[in-house]
């Protein structure tokens, strides 16, 4: 019985990250393609350059901390209550890393960067935390970490596509 429990259970994490990997590609391949655009740049001569991985929510928190961006912190609590389900279930308790592979897109248009070059500096380049996909998959909330800046939107998905959905944060102290 308890064997067969923890095959569901794999089966169902296997299932969501394979979903959720999908997704990640999607929006990768939309902002490639030029389908989806964001608020900030991110393309270098044609062709789209990403961190081999995504750093945790909680490293980015801890990295305002440190700056003594702590209003933003009680911004994001405040603004809108889609950020503080996030913050309550996702964003304060985050400590994984998301690692994309090379594997994942085909293709010249996106280049993954190694991690000796982005480990965990957040001065040497832009860093993006993990999307964070609700609504079934229909809605997102996408954020960027480059020294002191800091970007954060929502995008939605539209047919096939993610777009550009809203802003919800831009600190650039």
């Amino acid at each position: 019985m308890l064997s067969n429990m923890t095959n569901n259970i794999t089966a169902q994490n296997l299932n969501k990250e394979s979903r959720e990997i999908h997704e990640i590609k999607n929006i990768f391949k939309d902002i490639s393609t030029n389908k989806l655009v964001l608020p900030f740049y991110l393309n270098k001569e044609d062709s789209l350059v990403m961190p081999a991985f995504f750093i945790s929510y909680k490293y980015f928190i801890q990295a305002i901390k440190n700056r003594g961006l702590d209003s933003i912190l009680l911004e994001f609590k405040l603004l809108k209550p889609k950020i503080r389900i996030l913050l309550q279930n996702i964003i304060l308790n985050d400590t994984n890393i998301f690692y994309v592979q090379k594997i994942w897109f085909k293709g010249d248009k996106i280049n993954i960067l190694s991690d000796s070059i982005t480990s965990n500096n957040i001065n040497s380049y832009r860093n993006y935390i993990k999307p964070i996909f609700f609504n079934n998959y229909t809605s997102c909330y996408f954020a960027s970490f480059y020294g002191e800046t800091f970007d954060s939107f929502f995008l939605k998905k539209k047919g096939n596509h993610w777009v550009f959905h809203e802003y919800y944060l831009s600190v650039d102290d």
